[in-house]
């Protein structure tokens, strides 16, 4: 005798599909790269480094990634990006009047840690991200980028 499967077994089966598609996806996040890890946890916050002024450069901050919009009349090349102080990455090209994603999993702190984004079911772990800045070894000046909230 073959038993037909109920409306309520399938409506559980598919939750259960769903579920372990969810954290299988979650199970495949992209993480620092070992080697670039253990490159930019030796760098220091360049607290030290002169002010420059505020740049027109908008920080946006995306789920995974942080997009930069160059609204500068001027080209960065070979840059250090600092978010909150503690956690850098390096960016080798903003062109002007363009943009760039950098992938948070690419910020690293001094401990080798990479930027706290959260995840699909973690969305508490997200630190938001409150002070941007452009350090540029060749003039060792640090400045501030605008930095634009996530939308809710």
């Amino acid at each position: 005798m073959q038993m037909k499967p109920t409306r309520n077994t399938l409506s559980l089966l598919f939750a259960c599909l769903a579920m372990c598609v969810i954290t299988g996806c979650m199970g495949t996040a992209r993480k620092a790269d070992p080697d670039l890890a253990a490159e930019l946890s030796i760098l220091s916050y360049p607290k030290s480094s002169p002010v420059g002024e505020d740049l027109d450069i908008v920080a946006i901050m995306h789920w995974q990634s942080l997009e930069l919009v160059n609204r500068t009349p001027n080209s960065r090349a070979d840059i250090q990006l600092w978010l909150n102080q503690q956690y850098v990455a390096r960016v080798a090209q903003l062109p002007v009047g363009q943009s760039v994603s950098v992938d948070l999993d690419h910020f690293v702190n001094e401990h080798g840690e990479e930027y706290p984004s959260g995840d699909l079911l973690t969305p508490d772990r997200r630190v938001q991200i409150i002070l941007a800045e452009l350090f540029d070894p060749a003039t060792g000046k640090r400045q501030k980028l605008l930095v634009q909230l996530p939308r809710p």
